[in-house]
């Protein structure tokens, strides 16, 4: 298309690479060229003096007017001396070139020259590090007076406009576009006008960026723009927040979403100021950890700047402008990196503390460790219950903790540990609370190692160590009896198992991990599938497949079936149980058959124990010995009856109650579930006790009638309900399906369960270990109270001889073995519980 002069035309674009366009159209005329614009060009070296184009008026040496297209011939800028050349219409090809961190929404080229009209090219959706093709036209001359104008208007994706004021930069000709095209440069804050002639270059700035407020969108005015990136020093992934605010000023908000993985950079967040006055800044950081067992309410707690609304301002040298900012983030605090100089801070953690150090165990044992509690107490403090999963012989966890201390006061750190080991020992270091002071320069990645005979805590600031002492043998099938049938034990269950604060979930039913929940004595598990990305995951749903809590969660990922069962495969590898799976299948036709691939996958297809129908009700389980000498160790049921069922169906083999707050209401805390209604209590040779609430996402109390999960598993409300089936039905749970295994009595009532499956009694005082497993045998070691725990069986007692109502009945008294001599208190504490879903 013609570009007229002197009024200008404009160009755009919405096609990002830009398509050229041919703006020259020329045709010969016995020897000159007369272009669309009525310009004459020469082409060879014949003397053309005083040839009129088209839109010439007067006489060829006339001075040119507004509306001539056409120089006077004779003029000392001529190409040529002694008359015989004439000034000459060129054409510069130009594209831009974006340097910046930032994609850029819209880029606008303005250009004139002398005093032609304006002409101007727009490109959208310039990415950032890129070039635009080199199709914006810009016409001009060589041989005159003139010279060459140019402007810039940038845009940034949040509707953020900057510009230049006009500059001017006088093209020649070796800038025509039959030497090639030109790419002009955006890079920090310049402008830079990159003629093969010679570059000229300006500041791009000042500008005004949209701020939504209520009554509309306001535009505020900044003199510079600025690259915010956040690069993560800590030992696991972070999520970074931001606001930052110029003087009084509203505050703006970071864009980051993703987590940023450890040593790894985010992108970056544009940050508007104007240097020479005051910034303020506010950071948030949210760590994929796990928090202490017995503070799970902290799970969603950022760490935050300690000084509200840090200032810390950009220079006026010009050094900052546009530059690429760093905020370091690291256990210790927070640094913004400038050029022109540094601010820092520091962290009020979750927990409320001012540093943090990051612990992983290593085993030094002869044996495998199927489970290590470290327990850490800043001065008088609470203390707080770090867990981990099993350790194999020479290896260090596979997870870190973040433990969290104060540095700059005058308080003490204490610590203790508990390990039980593969054959069932539990070791823990001879002085519980053992006094190891943590400093600054302990704010990073240790390494804590333990053995037979020593518990080293290994710090930069100076190690500390203590013995190890060996206190007895724990029950970790929790009264399953190896020698009797399947049917005849009691097994702890984890309700919706995969839903755990571990794997990132914010709307959780357990706080431990798969593993770290096989490792707690759960022997069962209670997984949904359902079909997400065309695959089997495990996923709850309120009404229909969602995984909202992604949304609420950057950590969160869903977990497909395939690693949940790698997982459980990898425990079954180095412990010998038995292991039962409940199916909740929502997954379609489609997906059906790749069901029992992902199990062949996963390697635990020859594992998988295949009752025979004679077991629902006429006929007993094998033994749990005889299944784990078969390995065939891996009991799955399934809820799904259709003809390519791919497991058993789970009420051909079991009766089950109702669940959710039906569950916990003794008026019908006994009542058959709808699918379970075919199946009475007696029926068959197995019986599943659902004993949860159930919580829409995002409801923080349950009904007035049960306001706390820790109520609900408590031992006394546990047993109240297993009493119920037994007085009832005589018939006594092979499940106890909780949620948060963790809290309160699920473990000691799985044991009554199966006292009562076995006609034997249990002692009136349990002993502990760490408040988790109950003894089986106490080695020489006294309890607070300095007798030592006789635990024993009396068999050939009456079935339900320890579970008969007595109206008198006084609760069995449970102490916790983390008492004993210390260097300063350290007791379990029951932990607060976040409310779940069903």
């Amino acid at each position: 298309m013609a570009i007229a002069k002197p009024d200008g035309t404009s160009e755009s674009s919405s096609d990002k690479a830009g398509e050229s366009t041919a703006l020259q159209a020329v045709q010969k005329v016995e020897g000159l060229t007369i272009n669309n614009y009525g310009h004459i060009s020469f082409f060879n070296d014949k003397p053309v003096v005083g040839v009129p184009g088209p839109f010439t008026s007067g006489a060829t040496d006339a001075m040119r007017d507004p509306l001539s297209q056409t120089p006077k011939a004779l003029n000392k800028y001529g190409n040529r001396l002694g008359g015989t050349s004439q000034s000459t219409d060129r054409t510069a090809c130009i594209g831009i070139e974006n340097n910046l961190p930032v994609t850029l929404s819209e880029v606008i080229l303005e250009h004139h020259y002398s005093d032609w009209g304006w002409e101007s090219r727009t490109w959208w959706e310039v990415d950032s590090n890129t070039s635009t093709t080199a199709d914006f036209k810009a016409s001009y001359q060589t041989g005159s007076l003139g010279t060459d104008h140019w402007k810039l208007t940038i845009y940034f994706e949040d509707g953020a406009a900057f510009y230049t004021g006009e500059n001017d930069c006088m093209m020649r000709e070796a800038d025509d576009s039959q030497y090639g095209p030109m790419w002009f440069q955006i890079t920090r804050n310049r402008f830079n006008i990159n003629l093969r002639s010679g570059a000229c270059g300006t500041l791009i700035g000042p500008g005004t960026v949209p701020y939504e407020r209520e009554g509309g969108t306001v535009d505020i005015k900044y003199d510079a723009y600025f690259f915010v990136s956040v690069y993560n020093m800590f030992p696991v992934s972070a999520v970074a927040k931001m606001d930052h605010h110029f003087q009084s000023g509203p505050p703006f908000y970071s864009n980051y979403i993703e987590p940023i993985i450890s040593k790894g950079r985010s992108g970056p967040w544009i940050v508007y100021s104007n240097p020479g006055g005051s910034d303020y800044w506010n950071i948030s950081v949210q760590l994929d950890v796990v928090p202490p067992i017995n503070r799970d309410d902290t799970q969603e707690k950022p760490f935050k700047n300690r000084k509200e609304n840090k200032e810390c301002a950009f220079s006026t040298s010009g050094d900052d402008s546009g530059r690429d900012i760093t905020i370091d983030i690291y256990p210790g605090g927070w640094t913004i990196d400038m050029p022109s100089g540094r601010c820092t801070d520091s962290w009020i953690t979750p927990l409320g503390y001012n540093t943090v150090a990051f612990i992983a165990m290593k085993n030094n044992f002869a044996q495998n460790i199927r489970y290590v509690s470290l327990t850490h107490q800043y001065s008088s403090d609470l203390p707080y219950i770090y867990e981990y999963p099993y350790i194999l012989v020479g290896q260090k966890s596979s997870q870190f903790n973040m433990v969290e201390y104060k540095t700059g006061s005058s308080g003490y750190d204490y610590w203790t540990v508990d390990v039980f080991l593969a054959d069932d020992t539990h070791y823990q270091n001879t002085k519980p609370g053992k006094r190891c002071f943590m400093r600054e320069s302990d704010a990073t990645t240790l390494t804590f190692g333990i053995s037979e005979s020593t518990f080293n805590i290994t710090l930069p600031s100076g190690s500390c160590e203590d013995k190890m002492t060996a206190l007895g043998a724990v029950d970790v099938l929790l009264g399953a009896e190896l020698d009797l049938p399947y049917n005849k034990n009691c097994y702890l269950a984890a309700h919706n198992a995969f839903a755990n604060y571990a794997d990132g979930f914010i709307v959780a039913n357990q706080a431990l991990s798969i593993s770290n929940q096989l490792c707690w004595g759960a022997s069962t598990l209670l997984l949904d599938i359902w079909v997400y990305n065309d695959d089997i995951y495990l996923l709850h749903a309120w009404g229909e497949p969602i995984i909202g809590y992604l949304a609420n969660n950057p950590f969160a990922t869903p977990v497909s079936l395939l690693s949940a069962l790698k997982a459980i495969n990898q425990y079954m590898t180095h412990f010998d149980n038995v292991i039962t799976i409940i199916i909740e299948d929502k997954i379609d036709v489609s997906h059906r058959a790749v069901l029992w691939s992902i199990f062949q996958e996963a390697g635990v297809a020859n594992k998988v124990f295949w009752p025979s129908p004679d077991m629902q009700k006429d006929n007993d389980w094998p033994t749990l010995w005889e299944m784990l000498q078969e390995n065939q160790r891996l009991v799955v049921f399934s809820d799904y009856n259709g003809a390519d069922k791919v497991f058993p169906y789970q009420w051909d083999f079991m009766s089950e109650n109702v669940y959710g707050p039906d569950s916990l209401n003794q008026e019908t805390w006994t009542q058959l579930r709808q699918e379970s209604r075919r199946s009475q209590y007696g029926s068959k040779n197995l019986m599943a006790m659902n004993h949860f609430p159930w919580v829409q996402a995002g409801q923080e109390l349950l009904p007035d009638w049960f306001p706390l999960i820790t109520h609900a598993n408590t031992p006394d409300f546990i047993r109240e309900h297993v009493m119920a089936f037994q007085d009832g039905y005589n018939i006594t749970p092979n499940w106890l399906n909780l949620d948060f295994i963790d809290v309160g009595g699920g473990i000691l009532n799985t044991l009554y369960c199966n006292a009562a499956l076995h006609n034997w009694e249990t002692p009136e005082a349990l002993k502990l270990a760490a408040g988790r497993f109950i003894y089986k045998k106490v080695f020489e070691q006294p309890t607070i109270d300095g007798k030592l725990s006789q635990l024993r069986k009396v068999h050939k007692k009456e079935k339900h001889d320890i579970m008969n109502r007595v109206s008198n009945h006084k609760p069995t008294q449970i102490d916790s073995m983390q008492d004993g001599a210390k260097d300063g208190p350290v007791n379990y504490q029951p932990k607060p519980v976040t409310f779940s879903h069903g």
